[in-house]
């Protein structure tokens, strides 16, 4: 599983980590989640399967999210990674400071598929 977690001020080049084990994978995300102040920041989050045609996905893997809820990001962390093939699977979140800056990226990031 490989993991890009990006705070909203950026020190460098942005965070890829990698986990063989899918618990250790996701326990990480959950304590970075942790030091955030969810009533400060905006969070897009969103999986990328690899070598997985996007047919195959269901409606809530092929999903990005843009929330400052605590609750509705740990439950999309919870749901996406808990699929069979974790290995081939990136799965990013990116910190804001706005939902302005947050749609932004997302109109970015859907330019460059």
């Amino acid at each position: 599983m490989n993991i890009t977690l990006c705070d909203k001020i950026l020190n460098g080049d942005i965070p890829n980590y990698q986990f063989d084990e899918k618990e250790k994978g996701i326990h990480f995300i959950y304590e970075w989640l942790r030091t955030k102040n969810f009533k400060e920041s905006v969070f897009v989050c969103f999986p990328y399967f690899i070598n997985l045609p996007i047919e195959e996905l269901r409606d809530e893997q092929n999903s990005i999210l843009v929330s400052h809820e605590s609750n509705n990001i740990f439950k999309m962390v919870q749901y996406h990674l808990d699929v069979e093939n974790f290995k081939e699977m990136y799965f990013s979140i990116f910190e804001f400071e706005s939902y302005q800056e947050a749609f932004r990226y997302c109109k970015d990031l859907k330019e460059s598929f």
